[in-house]
């Protein structure tokens, strides 16, 4: 190969076998040299909250060489410190620096090839510094299993493909690599299924959420109470085939006309419940909890650990705690310490006090058995306001407008839904230091995860594997996505 009118064949460069000549003073395209690997630094945390290394080496192919020990991040950071700069846009987009300098190995060298001539060591010869991120903690990336849009889309209004292919990337470029794209109530559901049925199959969407139309009228929120209604199996189920697998969660009323009937078809099919939307009472709420357990104990149709129902954003839409009379909130959080519920809360500080989400999310968070797997995570349930400034946009045929961070149905004091994508909540509750960072990490990730039966599809990363695409999020300092990595793509 040449480069710059060097001919290079059988160097070390960066730790990469290329050629038998250490070429100096070279400036390259990554693009053009196969076999460079990019190094992301900072804390490494896995999708259960464990604290797993100081960073990532990436391949050429965007795969995960290794996961780097703190010295070995440290090290990299050093190979740059004679001037060679922090890499700072996209990988194919990138360009190596190559200083003239005293070879200084820094970092364990890769194995020569089979066949040919081994690397020469060449005495001073110049080391190389490999291009890099730096930042303060990588995380996986979030997964959001509530979100009706962004980037001033909306997926029950808005389904043309460039239309759903902006509200994704919106989410995807703020550190959401997975995510279900939600409904709401609607007459008719099938033409927007088959609208993001392909973008479930190619691995942009992990599914789809239904809320509603199976829900309470005193407790719709901002949906159109004209299109709620009793449970019609003939009707869900023509929307489950037409899913194809891919409807994940559906919000359902516990104390609606049809409810068990929905559950039973739903676990049918590989879908689970979500109660929310409701006016139940503890005691129906109750009910309904128990007969999914009983029912899914008898036929699993979920991996080991993995809930068989949620609840759609705890707290809101449903009657309040009360000394007297709980109701179904105190259910659903029990519930959830029984390991037998997953439970959603926005955390953008608006839909739930922050001290209330601190208190769910750690009660929930602390049974050792869960292994990695809180039952309380964090969603954003945002609407097509989600990257965008504030304005009116439309969900499920309703005006909603954009006050001060917060999305309500116009002209009214009713909260419609979120404005922000699920870093923001992370950022949120990391700067408020109240919960531990690995806490935080399972609320983004294994939670969500876990609760939507999402494993190993793409996006979705809950540890990082050598020969495997990773997802993740490079944070700087303050809390700040500094870096996004899809599937092994830097979307940055």
């Amino acid at each position: 190969m040449r480069i710059a009118n060097v001919v290079v064949a059988n160097v070390v460069v960066a730790n990469v076998v290329v050629a038998n000549v250490v070429v100096a003073n070279v400036r390259v395209a990554l693009s053009e040299f196969i076999g460079v690997d990019m190094f992301y630094l900072g804390k490494v945390y896995n999708g259960y909250g464990a604290l797993v290394g100081g960073g990532l080496e990436l391949d050429g192919d965007g795969k995960l060489v290794r996961v780097l020990t703190a010295r070995e991040a440290e090290n990299v950071r050093r190979s740059h410190s004679s001037g060679a700069r922090e890499s700072s846009v996209a990988t194919d987009e990138r360009a190596a620096v190559v200083e003239q300098k005293p070879v200084e190995q820094t970092l364990a060298p890769k194995q020569a090839p089979a066949t040919g001539n081994p690397p020469e060591t060449v005495p001073n010869a110049p080391e190389y510094a490999p291009p890099f991120v730096d930042g303060a903690l990588i995380t996986p990336g979030f997964v959001d299993i509530h979100c009706h849009g962004g980037g001033g889309f909306a997926f029950p209004d808005n389904f043309k493909p460039e239309e759903i292919e902006t509200a994704i990337s919106t989410h995807q470029r703020g550190g959401t690599t997975a995510m279900l794209a939600s409904l709401v109530s609607l007459a008719d559901p099938l033409p927007q299924i088959e609208a993001l049925r392909p973008f479930c199959e190619r691995g942009e969407l992990a599914g789809l959420h239904f809320e509603g139309p199976y829900i309470s009228q005193q407790k719709c929120g901002a949906q159109n109470p004209a299109v709620i209604r009793p449970v019609d199996v003939d009707e869900l189920r023509s929307w489950l085939d037409a899913c194809k697998g891919w409807m994940k969660t559906m919000t359902v009323a516990p104390e609606a006309q049809g409810a068990r009937e929905a559950a039973d078809l739903l676990l049918e099919y590989g879908a689970k419940p979500s109660w929310g939307h409701s006016n139940a009472t503890g005691e129906e709420a109750r009910a309904e909890l128990d007969y999914v357990v009983e029912a899914h104990a008898r036929t699993p149709r979920f991996p080991k650990g993995d809930v068989p129902q949620t609840v759609t954003h705890l707290f809101n839409a449903m009657p309040s705690i009360q000394h007297r009379a709980p109701g179904p909130i105190r259910e659903f959080i029990q519930a959830g310490r029984r390991e037998e519920i997953a439970c959603e809360v926005i955390a953008d500080g608006h839909h739930v006090h922050p001290d209330l989400v601190e208190d769910v999310i750690d009660y929930l968070d602390k049974n050792d058995a869960m292994g990695g797997i809180p039952h309380a995570f964090f969603v954003t349930d945002s609407l097509a306001a989600a990257g965008m400034p504030p304005g009116k946009y439309t969900l499920g045929g309703l005006a909603v407008e954009v006050r001060n961070g917060v999305c309500y149905l116009e002209g009214t004091t009713t909260i419609s839904g979120g404005a922000t994508v699920l870093a923001d909540h992370f950022r949120l509750f990391a700067r408020r230091g109240n919960l531990h960072i690995a806490t935080l990490v399972r609320a983004c990730v294994s939670g969500p995860v876990h609760a939507g039966s999402l494993e190993g599809l793409p996006g979705v990363t809950l540890e990082f594997e050598p020969g495997v695409a990773p997802n993740f999020i490079v944070f700087d300092e303050d809390f700040t996505t500094k870096h996004v990595v899809r599937e092994g793509k830097d979307l940055t």
